[in-house]
């Protein structure tokens, strides 16, 4: 007979922490949907996806950006790995 647990963890922070934590998912969150909006293009016109360095770059592009310059306040690592 096998026993399956599982475990709950909730991370108590303060409110700065907790409004970087939010900061930076949504970031990620932004990141993610316009790199996917930018391949779902590509892939319809036939064009090959972006590479993982090439969506790095745009990260970079943004974040220097005035449109998207809110990004600045987040990470760089934490861009490029989402």
């Amino acid at each position: 007979m096998y026993i399956r647990k599982g475990y709950k963890y909730r991370l108590k922070t303060n409110r700065a922490a907790g409004a970087k934590f939010v900061r930076f998912a949504g970031a990620c969150r932004f990141v993610w949907n316009k790199v996917l909006s930018i391949n779902e293009h590509r892939y319809f016109s036939g064009v090959p996806r972006l590479s993982y360095t090439q969506a790095c770059e745009l990260v970079a592009w943004w974040r220097h950006s005035e449109e998207y310059g809110w990004l600045h306040g987040v990470h760089s690592q934490v861009l490029q790995q989402c």
